[in-house]
């Protein structure tokens, strides 16, 4: 299905709204948003606007994904090895 979708695509242009149409089942949500904003505006977004809005979105999704792997972690590792870690570096705050 999704071979047949992809050539047919590439077989003839699209406008905005067969592409919404078309790209709803394979597309994440910020690429069918920037799909929406280009039916809306009746023309294609600019192509540096489009990667430079990819690129933030991509990096914010990497830290939110690093951040609940970070605490996903802690929690599986004791308090007192953290505390054991911290005495043996030197690490321990100071009272």
């Amino acid at each position: 299905m999704l071979l047949i979708t992809v050539e047919a695509v590439r077989c003839k242009p699209l406008n905005a709204h067969a592409r919404i149409h078309l790209y709803s089942r394979i597309c994440t949500g910020g690429q069918l948003l920037l799909i929406m904003v280009e039916a809306a505006r009746g023309k294609p977004l600019n192509a540096d606007l489009t990667r430079t809005v990819n690129g933030v979105f991509l990096t914010l999704l990497l830290c939110v994904s690093l951040s609940l792997l970070i605490g996903d972690i802690e929690r599986l590792i004791p308090a007192s090895v953290i505390t054991g870690i911290e005495n043996l570096l030197g690490l321990a705050p100071s009272l």
